[in-house]
């Protein structure tokens, strides 16, 4: 029995080991939220280029009309479903990042997410999630009695299999405590058992600082009732709930199952995106409210994106670049990277411009201060609009 499988809590060294020493002093100084969209998002219907012939030429039937898309650039749009996105966009707190990829790429949802996660190469296979890559040759910084990284949807991914304090919670509107176990005692004259009580320890240190959070009434309940519930806004609404209580976490992780539309996309894609765009936005809301905007950064990612070209099922395959969002009160609005060609195609598909691991080292040594393994390359660009303090 190790760490992982037991109460999955990961007790080795922490995150905040990888950062300056005063990183996650209170108030919590930068935090990140990684939002997963599970089964590989149509980047071409998320960020339409509208004004390509050969985008409609290639999807006679999916296509999002050109008189239906929301602007945001002579050339690209967003799909209507996103319209809650727009105040962001205005406002300069939304950034789309065009043709992430990478070389070789594997159309298998459970490799290519295995790539995404531990920003490994597709004929590498690494044990490590990205983020616990920045933590290895960290000293270790004891004593702390809240997890690294909180997972509020299915899976770790990019938190798995490192240095990390990880707790999973399901995600009600407010967790329940009392479906945290008490510690019960647990023979120790044998290294598993006394590695079990280790792991109790820790979970019951967790189990204590969250019911002193929920002792007090959050001043921003009302808000948080905008947000439905529907799987991610279960996640957002705990993490802001979490975050504007004051839970020094520096990581979350969400999910949003459904993006592998293969069959009759055009309804199903639409129900999608409105939940992730109205769910972002009642996210902004909130922390706006609570003066936690400019200390967050929100991102997306995917397996992979979706062909070019319809599928004669309504919907679209497999396929490889796509484009990702960026979005926090710190974050420079706007448009990064290259656009794919829609016309000079590999194997009918798009050729990625972005490499996701420059992308990778971009978010770590611009909003953790970190360095970044050398395998990543320089970071993709410049995106923060203003320092945090």
């Amino acid at each position: 029995m190790d760490r992982r499988s037991f109460l999955h809590l990961i007790t080795l060294a922490g995150l905040y080991a990888a950062l300056p020493a005063n990183a996650w002093a209170s108030p919590l100084r930068r935090r990140l939220v990684l939002i997963e969209l599970k089964g590989g998002n149509d980047g071409l219907n998320t960020l339409v280029p509208y004004s390509q012939a050969a985008y409609y030429q290639a999807r006679s039937n999916i296509a999002i009309p050109a008189n239906t898309v929301l602007p945001l650039s002579h050339e690209w749009g967003m799909h209507p479903a996103l319209t809650a996105l727009m105040p962001a966009w205005t406002a300069g707190d939304l950034a789309w990042v065009h043709g992430l990829g990478y070389d070789q790429p594997n159309r298998s949802h459970f490799r290519s997410i295995d790539i995404w996660e531990t920003a490994s190469r597709a004929n590498q296979v690494l044990d490590a999630g990205w983020m616990t890559q920045i933590t290895r040759t960290a000293a270790v910084r004891p004593g702390k009695d809240w997890p690294d990284a909180l997972v509020l949807g299915s899976r770790g991914g990019p938190l798995e299999g490192g240095k990390l304090r990880l707790l999973r919670l399901t995600a009600p509107a407010t967790p329940d405590l009392s479906l945290l176990p008490e510690q019960r005692p647990v023979p120790a004259d044998h290294e598993a058992l006394r590695h079990i009580l280790a792991v109790q320890g820790d979970y019951q240190e967790t189990r204590q600082v969250l019911q002193k959070l929920y002792h007090e009434k959050n001043p921003y309940a009302e808000r948080l009732k905008a947000f439905s519930k529907k799987p991610l806004d279960r996640q957002l609404a705990l993490a802001a709930d979490l975050i504007v209580r004051g839970a020094p976490v520096p990581v979350f992780k969400l999910d949003l199952a459904g993006f592998d539309t293969h069959v009759n996309q055009v309804s199903r894609h639409a129900t999608l995106l409105r939940q992730l765009g109205d769910g972002l936005a009642h996210f902004r809301e909130v922390l706006m409210a609570a003066s936690q905007w400019d200390n967050t950064l929100v991102v997306t990612y995917s397996e992979f994106g979706r062909r070019v070209a319809e599928n004669a099922s309504g919907g679209t395959d497999h396929g490889t670049a796509s484009a990702h969002i960026m979005f926090g009160g710190s974050v420079r609005g706007g448009f990064f990277g290259q656009p794919p060609s829609l016309t000079d195609l590999v194997a009918s598909d798009l050729v990625h411009t972005l490499d996701f691991q420059r992308w990778y080292a971009a978010i770590v040594s611009q909003w953790f201060d970190a360095s970044t393994p050398q395998a990543w390359g320089a970071p993709a660009f410049d995106w923060l609009r203003r320092a945090v303090v």
